[in-house]
């Protein structure tokens, strides 16, 4: 195998994943991509999509028939199997496998199916006499989120419980193969690690409620994830002895499938079906045809430890990711392994898990060229003690400009004075609003004070401009409104994501309540609003408030000086 010049069979390749892989590598001048399936016209379709400096060749691939001959006709040095789904591989699961051995070629897989994962390493004499790699599991269970564990390990004498979860856009495309395997483990029994001891539960009839946060950047909706059977439940004891539990799970949107599916896994559970692969086909249609919400999706790791003083941490990794791109995350690690072999960094021959072969820095790379962003947060922070905004925004308030970071630190009371110019709707619904919450009249060069006055964990915000005066107060949220600051005005609580870009803050609503109830995002009053430095160097703030029905209902620019 030569590291100037890669040919790469990838197995299922038009498939979702793949596609992903091919998508992924088409620029790397050093590879030939051999797209293989049973329908030559569908990779020929894929290979005349991307356009990139790779050589892409398709090719007609059956798994199910001559493995051996098909491998030594298209001669690979390296065959990924992008297929799936891995729980349902039939009596012979390992053929593929088997065949790479038997031609002396490389071989890794995408499987997140925990037999096939942990069955694996049953092969390890013979990819040894062969003088070759076999690796399984190359997708974000197991392979992130041990990088991820090894990573919030780092500075603990032990490590006790990881839990972990992702969470898929609801516009992500999902294969069927995915489907399929879903379907094959919900209500089924699966091993897990509790308080040090292997029980057997249920797939997808447990569940957990986790915020999906990254530093500066608008959080996820809280997220409920319910256990998955994975790799991880096995291989992370593996890896960390000390550990005394692993819960892993997923947490599909729209909320009212993710339900439906947690019903039917009961129903398994207790028998009153055998298994939910008859249902699959239906389960596929209204997984890709309800698709409503943000295109955001994300993924998160804790990990709790002691450290040398045998005190207790709790380290949490968030990620995010906007659009498209969060789904080709499960194919990344194909590609970071693909780069190592090129950068002349083979893995070690052999057959195992692919558990220590990609590390989190081989993923941050990828993730800088994608709209990925991640974070991490240690939980034994004294949060108490830090200012409002810098408890929301976490390490991100360190990037705002120095003036935004003065503005709101305050200990007990500040107050501030600059000058603003107001504009209103003139809707007479917008009038209504602005009326009943005392936003001052339209008005250019006005007088304006804040005075901040912070109790406990709230400030309140008591605003004058002119004669005109209204007030808010505003928290750390918590509940339906965690990872968000909540800002009350009367019987409306907003809760509003702190976004951090060029230094500047950004307020943009995400949800809403009225005298305590959910709201409609739908109707959720938005505007263009941020704090940012002026050419004077003061604090300026910039307002707006747009309601849907209503319209504009105010604006007002300003600044104001800000003091210690």
């Amino acid at each position: 195998m030569s590291e100037l010049n890669l040919r790469v069979l990838v197995v299922g390749g038009y498939g979702t994943f793949g596609a992903r892989i091919a998508k992924l590598l088409k620029k790397e001048s050093r590879l030939t991509i051999l797209v293989a399936g049973r329908s030559l016209s569908r990779a020929q379709a894929l290979c005349e999509q991307l356009d990139g400096e790779a050589e892409l060749i398709p090719v007609r691939f059956d798994r199910d028939s001559k493995l051996v001959d098909q491998l030594r006709s298209l001669q690979p040095h390296f065959v990924i199997d992008a297929s799936g789904p891995f729980q349902h591989y039939g009596h012979d699961p390992y053929r593929l496998v088997k065949a790479a051995i038997a031609c002396n070629i490389h071989y890794a897989d995408l499987a997140d199916a925990s037999d096939f994962v942990n069955g694996i390493q049953a092969f390890n004499k013979e990819a040894t006499q062969a003088g070759i790699f076999v690796l399984s599991g190359l997708s974000s269970f197991p392979v992130l989120t041990c990088a991820v564990t090894r990573r919030l390990s780092v500075g603990l004498q032990t490590v006790r419980s990881v839990v972990a979860g992702i969470a898929p856009s609801p516009h992500a495309v999902v294969g069927r193969n995915v489907i399929n395997a879903i379907a094959s483990y919900a209500g089924k029994p699966i091993e897990v690690t509790r308080q040090s001891r292997q029980e057997t539960t249920f797939g997808l009839t447990e569940s957990r409620y986790h915020t999906i946060k990254v530093d500066g950047l608008a959080p996820l909706p809280p997220t409920r994830f319910s256990l998955v059977d994975v790799p991880d439940h096995v291989v992370i004891k593996k890896l960390w002895p000390s550990i005394e539990s692993v819960w892993i799970g997923a947490g599909p949107r729209p909320e009212f499938l993710h339900f439906c599916l947690n019903v039917l896994a009961k129903l398994v559970s207790l028998k009153v079906f055998t298994e939910l692969n008859r249902i699959a086909p239906l389960m596929d249609k209204s997984v890709n045809f309800f698709r409503f919400g943000q295109h955001r999706g994300g993924m998160f790791v804790s990990v709790e430890g002691t450290d040398n003083e045998a005190q207790t941490i709790k380290k949490t990794w968030n990620l995010i990711a906007e659009g498209d791109d969060g789904p080709m995350i499960p194919s990344m690690a194909a590609k970071a392994l693909i780069l190592k072999i090129l950068n002349g960094r083979k893995p070690e021959i052999g057959a195992r898990a692919a558990l220590s072969e990609i590390e989190l820095s081989d993923y941050e790379s990828l993730f800088s060229q994608h709209k990925i962003a991640s974070s991490v947060h240690c939980e034994n922070t004294l949060e108490s003690e830090s200012y409002l905004y810098q408890k929301v925004l976490r390490t991100a308030y360190r990037d705002l400009h120095k003036n935004i970071q003065t503005m709101h630190k305050f200990k007990a009371r500040k107050t501030v004075r600059g000058k603003a110019t107001v504009v209103r709707g003139n809707s007479w619904l917008s009038k209504l609003i602005a009326h009943l919450i005392g936003f001052p009249a339209a008005t250019d060069n006005i007088d304006v004070e804040v005075t901040f006055t912070r109790d406990k964990e709230q400030e309140l915000w008591q605003r004058k401009f002119g004669t005109y005066r209204f007030e808010s107060v505003q928290e750390f949220g918590k509940g339906r409104f965690d990872g968000l600051l909540v800002e009350r005005f009367g019987f409306l609580t907003f809760g509003l994501a702190l976004l951090v870009h060029d230094g500047n803050l950004y307020l943009q609503p995400q949800r809403w309540t009225c005298f305590g109830i959910p709201m409609p995002c739908g109707l959720l009053p938005r505007g263009n609003t941020y704090e940012t430095t002026d050419d004077l160097g003061r604090f300026q703030f910039h307002v707006e408030i747009v309601a849907p029905l209503a319209g504009l209902i105010v604006k007002y620019i300003g600044w104001l000086e800000a003091e210690d």
